[in-house]
Parts: structure tokens; sequence; C-alpha cells
């Protein structure tokens, strides 16, 4: 009861007291589940050239999904996918039998890997319907990347890379954060277990000149899959306990006047009406809740 006291005596102070930051759920990325392809692909004097070369994925993805368990919606508020393997990429230009060029390029390690980012990090995108099944297709994703590639060139194209302006050397590094923020569509499957356990399939595609300012070098395209799984707290287990009951008071007042200072499921508990803001409405809501008068999902 002392908890309780807690509450109802600082409802009047943090009721009048509003904090913003969102509650989205955070979805790690399973790596031994996860892969995308990166695949270069260029043509010189007519003659086409490409290679592919696959690295595992970690990360996580940030989403909201409404309502649960039987979510209609996704909206993404941010995702970050790094590749965690070389990537090799060999491209032979041939005329017949006979080799006139060579490119190759070999992504750095971290931190200077391969990555895939939301542009607009913490801003929740408009929500995309959740179909049956759980499908679902995410129209104009700010994307951005990132990463640091080793390459050499010979034979016509290192001859092509010295006619460029300014010329460029035949042997170098090309960073893939070209500041372009390119808009994508993602598709993927959604879905939460009984046991408040969401999973979610992301389908990954991005494609762009390697050099925006020297397309001829080739086009660089990051296809492929990830996937990971989370589990869900309860609206109001503020202490993330797995029960709702007096105890979970002094963590929601924790929580409440300190919302950045504690992880996702903190936040999440605490924003009892989901709408991204910590006020009076989730002080109401926390004391019917634990008062045993309804907790919302």
């Amino acid at each position: 009861m002392r908890n309780l006291a807690i509450v109802f005596a600082l409802a009047w102070v943090l009721g009048a007291a509003v904090a913003a930051g969102g509650a989205p759920i955070v979805v790690p990325v399973d790596s031994g589940q996860s892969t995308i392809t990166v695949t270069l692909t260029a043509t010189l004097s007519g003659i086409g050239a490409s290679d592919s070369s696959t690295s595992r994925v970690a990360g996580y993805s940030s989403v909201k999904l409404q309502p649960i368990p039987l979510s209609t919606s996704i909206a993404i508020y941010d995702f970050r996918f790094e590749a965690i393997d070389q990537i090799n990429l060999d491209l032979v230009f041939r005329l017949g039998f006979i080799t006139l060029g060579r490119f190759t390029a070999v992504s750095r390690p971290p931190p200077d890997h391969i990555v895939l980012f939301d542009a607009m990090p913490g801003v929740a995108l408009p929500p995309s319907p959740i179909h049956a099944g759980g499908s679902f297709t995410y129209m104009d994703v700010p994307t951005l990347r990132s990463g640091l590639i080793d390459y050499t060139a010979t034979g016509i194209v290192c001859t092509l890379l010295q006619q460029q302006n300014p010329p460029q050397p035949c042997n170098g590094t090309q960073s893939l954060a070209d500041g372009i923020t390119r808009f994508e569509t993602y598709s993927g499957l959604v879905s939460i277990s009984p046991a408040r356990v969401a999973t979610l399939v992301i389908d990954v595609n991005n494609s762009g000149p390697i050099d925006p300012s020297n397309p001829d070098l080739g086009t660089l395209s990051i296809v492929g899959t990830v996937r990971g799984s989370v589990d869900i707290p309860l609206r109001g287990d503020a202490n993330l306990d797995g029960t709702i009951d007096g105890r979970d008071a002094q963590a929601f007042v924790s929580t409440f006047l300190n919302p950045s200072g504690f992880d996702w499921r903190h936040r999440f508990a605490i924003d009892l009406n989901d709408d991204d803001a910590f006020d009076s409405a989730d002080v109401s809501a926390f004391v019917d809740c634990i008062l045993g008068l309804g907790c919302p999902d």
C-alpha cells in the first residue's frame, strides 16, 4: 500500500508533466537468420560485368505495432542493418576469351563496414497496414548507407577512372556514405505469439551508384532478409517482473520522471495509452491498472 500511496501522492504533480520520447518496440536482428547480398554491376564500352557477395547481418528495427497482440498496422521509427562479414567483389570485363579489365572491391571491417540505416531515426513514418497472414509493404522508407570499400582497377577500368574529371586513382578507397537519401520499399512479415513474442521479418532492397559523381563505376545493390524476435512487456509492468501490482509504482515514477534514462521496455510499459508521450493519461491508466480496474493490451 505504501507504493500505491507514492503514486497517488505524485499523480497530481506528474500529471502536469508531459515528456515525449516514444515507446516503440526494438527488435534485435538475429544474425544467424539474416543475410544481405551486395551486388556490383557495371558496363564499360558496351561490356558488362557483375559480381555478388553475401554477409550476415547485425542491428535492430524499432517499430510500433498496433494494437497488441492482434496488430493491424506497423510504423517504422528506426532501423540499422550492418554487414558483419567481409564483402568481396571481383568484376572481370571480357571480350570473348580476352580479359580487357578488372575491378576488385573489398569492404572494410567495423567501424567502416557496410551499413544501411534510417535517414530520420526516431521519427515515426506513417503507419502501414498489416494484411492477413502478417504481411506488409512499406513504401518510401528513407534510407542512408555508409561504409568504405577498397578497390583495385586494371585495364579499361583503370583507363576509364583516369579519364574522369577529376581523374580517379586506379587503386583507392570509395565511401558509400554519399549522403543521398534513397526512398525504398521494404516488405515483410510480422507476428505476435500468445506469449507476446513479436517476430519481425523485413526484406531489404537498396540500390544506387557506388559513386554518384562517377556513375560509370557501377551500380551497387544491397538486398536481403533480416529477422528478429523480442518479448513485449505488459503495459503497466514498470519493473518488468511479469506481473502488474503495487511493486511497479516506484519503477513507474522513476521512468516517468526520466524516460530517456531507461530502455525501450520500461518506456513501453509506462506509456499505457501508446501515444508516445508520458503524461497524466498514463498516470490515470496506471492507477486503474494496479487497482485491478483494467490494463491496456
